[in-house]
C-alpha cells in the first residue's frame, strides 16, 4: 500500500508552547533571525526583553500523521489564525499577561517574524476572526493585514456611537511606514466597507475561509456563499468606503435553514481556495443534506471561471474510487485494517496548492442525523487522488490522530522546510529535509 505523497502536511491549528522534541519528528527552526515589534505604545524595551526569545520551530511529520507549530518562549493561549500563500498569522498573547493579545506574523521566504498588538478591544471583529494578508502590487515581501469589523466612528442624533461596518487594515511589512519597536498603532488605518445584500440572514454570514488571490480578496462562508473585494481598493487611499460583492456556492450545495447548528462543521465537507492559478471548490455529499446511497455519494471539484461562475470539473463517486487501481488491488490490505472499507463515507477534503491535479480526503465512519446530513466520527484512512492518472494512493490514520481533524491546515510542506533543521541535540545542521521527505520508503 502506498502512502500519498508527502508534498501535504497536515498542521494542527494549536501552537505548542511547552516543547519538547519526540524522536521521530523532523524539527525545523522557521525564524531566522531576532522578532521585529510594531505598535506597542510605552513600553517597547520591556516588550523587546519579553518577545526577543520567542522561537518558531516545525516539527514535521508525513501526512496523515499531524505537524504542528512551536513557539518557544510563548504564552499557552496560541493558534495558528491563517495560512495564506507565504504568511502565516498566529494569535497569541504576552507571556506575562494573556490579556494583551498579540498577532504574530511569519513570512515563510524571509523567514522574519514579526509582533503585532491585536485589534483594539473597543474595536469589534465579526464575519470572521480570519485575517486577510494583502499584497501589495510592486512590492516584494510587502502586505497588509485586514480583518471586517465595526468600530464606533460617530455619534447618531440621539447621541449615541455607532457602528457602522469597516475594514481594519494594518500595513505590516517589510517596507511599512511604522518602524519596528515604533508606538505607532498599526490599525490605525481604518475603512468603511459596504458588504453586499445577500439572500441569508445578515448576521449568519461568518467567514470559513479567507484568502488572497488575482488581485481579490475571498471570504468564503461554506454554507451561504463568497465574499469578496478589490485588494487595491483596500490599499488604495482614494478609496473610502470599499464595495464589496457576494456570489453563492454551486448546486446542489443546499443550504440549511436552521443554520449551522444542526450540521456537521462545515470542513468535514467542503473546502475553497486557489490552486494552480484558479481558485476551486471541493464538496462532498452527505453532511449538508441527507444521502441514504453512501455508493452515491459524490466528491466534486469546482473551477471559478473569470466570469464568477462555477464549472464542474470532476464528479468522483464512490463507485468510482472502489474501482480506482489503487483502492480494488489493495483491498485484502484494507480489510486487514478495517473490515468493511466500503461502508466508510469521504470527509474532510483538503487542497494541494502545489499540485492542481490532486485532492486529499478522508475515509471514515459516520452516524447519521435524524432529519439533515450525517456527521463525522472515526477517520480511518487519507487519500490522495491523482485526477490525470484517475489513480489514488493512501495511508491508514492512526488513531491517535483522529480526532477534530477540522484543526487541521492543509499546507504545502515546502514552505515550512528551510534547508537548515535542527538536529535532536539543538545544533544547526543541513538535512535537506524535502529532498529526504520525498525519499521516504513505504
Amino acid at each position: 500500500m502506498s502512502r500519498p505523497s508527502p508534498s501535504l502536511s497536515l498542521l494542527h491549528r494549536s501552537v505548542n508552547t511547552e516543547v519538547s522534541n519526540p524522536p521521530d519528528s523532523k524539527v525545523v527552526r522557521l525564524s531566522s533571525g531576532g522578532v521585529q515589534l510594531f505598535g506597542f505604545d510605552g513600553d517597547a524595551e520591556v516588550l523587546d526583553s519579553v518577545l526577543s526569545g520567542l522561537v518558531l520551530e516545525a516539527h514535521l511529520e508525513v501526512a496523515p500523521k499531524l505537524s504542528w507549530l512551536a513557539l518557544r518562549g510563548g504564552s499557552q493561549f496560541t493558534t495558528i489564525n491563517n495560512v495564506d500563500d507565504n504568511v502565516i498569522v498566529i494569535s497569541s498573547a504576552l507571556p506575562e499577561n494573556h490579556y494583551r493579545e498579540i498577532l504574530l506574523i511569519f513570512d515563510t521566504i524571509d523567514r522574519s517574524l514579526r509582533v503585532i498588538p491585536s485589534v483594539p478591544r473597543d474595536h469589534l471583529t465579526n464575519r470572521t476572526y480570519r485575517v486577510l494578508a494583502v499584497p501589495h502590487d510592486g512590492a516584494e515581501r510587502s502586505y497588509s493585514l485586514v480583518i471586517p469589523g465595526q468600530a464606533p466612528i460617530s455619534l447618531s442624533e440621539e447621541g449615541f456611537a455607532e457602528w457602522p461596518d469597516v475594514l481594519f487594515i494594518s500595513p505590516t511589512s517589510a517596507s511599512s511606514s511604522t518602524s519596528p519597536s515604533s508606538s505607532t498603532s498599526p490599525w490605525q488605518m481604518m475603512k468603511r466597507a459596504n458588504f453586499p445584500k445577500m439572500h441569508i440572514p445578515d448576521t449568519s454570514f461568518f467567514a470559513d475561509e479567507v484568502f488572497s488571490f488575482g488581485g481579490r480578496g475571498y471570504w468564503v462562508d461554506l454554507l451561504y456563499g463568497v465574499m469578496y473585494c478589490d485588494c487595491a481598493d483596500v490599499l488604495s487611499d482614494g478609496i473610502d468606503p470599499v464595495d464589496f460583492h457576494f456570489f453563492a456556492l454551486p448546486p446542489p450545495h443546499m443550504t440549511s435553514p436552521l443554520g449551522r447548528e444542526v450540521v456537521a462543521d462545515l470542513r468535514a465537507c467542503r473546502t475553497m481556495g486557489s490552486v494552480g492559478g484558479f481558485v476551486k471548490l471541493v464538496s462532498i455529499d452527505g453532511f449538508i443534506t441527507r444521502s441514504q446511497n453512501l455508493r452515491h455519494r459524490c466528491v466534486r471539484v469546482w473551477t471559478l471561471e473569470k466570469d464568477l461562475q462555477w464549472t464542474i470539473e470532476v464528479k468522483l463517486s464512490m463507485d468510482d474510487l472502489w474501482n480506482m487501481p489503487g483502492f480494488s488491488n489493495n483491498f485484502r490490505h484494507l480489510r486487514s485494517m478495517f473490515h468493511s472499507p466500503c461502508s466508510l463515507a469521504p470527509m474532510y477534503p483538503f487542497l494541494s496548492t502545489k499540485e492542481d491535479h490532486v485532492i486529499y480526503f478522508a475515509l471514515g465512519e459516520f452516524t447519521q442525523g435524524h432529519s439533515w446530513g450525517s456527521f463525522p466520527t472515526t477517520v480511518h484512512f487519507l487519500l490522495r487522488v491523482d485526477l490525470c492518472l484517475w489513480d489514488v494512493s493512501f495511508m491508514h490514520v492512526p488513531y491517535s490522530e483522529t480526532p477534530a481533524m477540522e484543526n487541521y491546515f492543509g499546507v504545502n510542506h515546502s514552505i515550512l522546510c528551510p534547508p537548515v533543521a535542527l538536529s535532536g541535540d539543538g545544533k544547526a545542521k543541513v538535512l535537506g529535509l524535502q529532498a529526504k521527505m520525498k525519499g521516504l520508503k513505504v
